[in-house]
């Protein structure tokens, strides 16, 4: 049996590959975060949290689609991007300097364009994928909202 000597990496390959290994190492530590956090955070409602019919909805989409793997869930805990327990009508501080209500507008614009309204608190954190309409519906955005809604504010 003949074994043929490696190729000679030319230069550049070096660093090619220590750029892909590390980018690879990133999505699978995302990938596990996710996943961790949709078995951690994710637990059933307390039982003194009763859910309209469309939060329950928007709940079960939250769980689907994803959001609830980075934002948590009724227990406030989350992982990758800002909790929503409690945010419903608070002020939020952009990147930009403004602030904005954690209200319907706010979420919409949040989940469509996430980049537009950054907020302070998850500026450093794993940017937040888009949702276009045929990914998530309007009227699945409206449950979502909801949901987000009957987890109350901070006050």
């Amino acid at each position: 049996m003949t074994v043929s000597p490696r190729p000679r990496l030319e230069d550049g390959d070096f660093e090619r590959r220590r750029g892909q290994r590390r980018r690879r190492q990133r999505r699978r530590a995302l990938v596990v975060a996710v996943l961790v956090s949709g078995l951690v955070g994710c637990g059933s409602k307390p039982p003194e949290l009763v859910l309209s019919a469309d939060a329950q909805r928007g709940q079960a989409l939250a769980l689907q689609v994803g959001c609830a793997g980075c934002h948590g869930g009724v227990d406030g805990t989350s992982t990758v991007g800002p909790s929503w327990v409690g945010r419903w009508g608070t002020r939020i501080e952009l990147v930009d300097g403004t602030t904005v209500t954690f209200d319907e507008d706010y979420v919409a614009r949040s989940v469509r364009d996430p980049d537009a309204q950054r907020s302070v608190e998850s500026a450093d954190a794993v940017r937040m994928p888009a949702f276009t309409e045929r990914q998530l519906s309007d009227d699945d955005l409206r449950s979502i909202t909801a949901y987000l809604r009957e987890l109350g504010s901070a006050g």
